[in-house]
């Protein structure tokens, strides 16, 4: 939320011309966001679909995008990064680099 807040403000936008991109899994879980529908005013959600993940039938306004489906998620390479395995392949190197030098998403 807050940085949709600080985007909101760095680039004085009065209409809400961000987009906030998520996976169906996480736009399923969003009602239990923090403020969801504060997230939707600042932002305007669009949902990737996954496989095997539907798209909800709730009345949020958003977009889905039409993309070749992969199976990877963010929840699957944060676990991934706790268990100290590989996430080669499935984010930029430079990513991976960061993650691993801040030591992100270990317990």
């Amino acid at each position: 939320m807050e940085t949709l807040r600080y985007f909101k403000k760095a680039f004085a936008l009065t209409q809400p011309e961000l987009f906030l991109i998520l996976g169906a899994d996480m736009f399923n879980d969003l009602p239990n966001w923090r403020e969801p529908g504060e997230v939707c005013r600042l932002a305007t959600p669009l949902v990737a679909c996954r496989p095997g993940t539907p798209l909800p039938h709730e009345e949020i306004h958003c977009f889905s995008l039409q993309m070749p489906q992969l199976e990877i998620s963010s929840t699957a390479i944060r676990a991934a990064v706790a268990a100290d395995k590989s996430i080669r392949f499935q984010v930029p190197r430079g990513v991976d680099a960061y993650i691993r030098k801040n030591k992100l998403y270990r317990h």
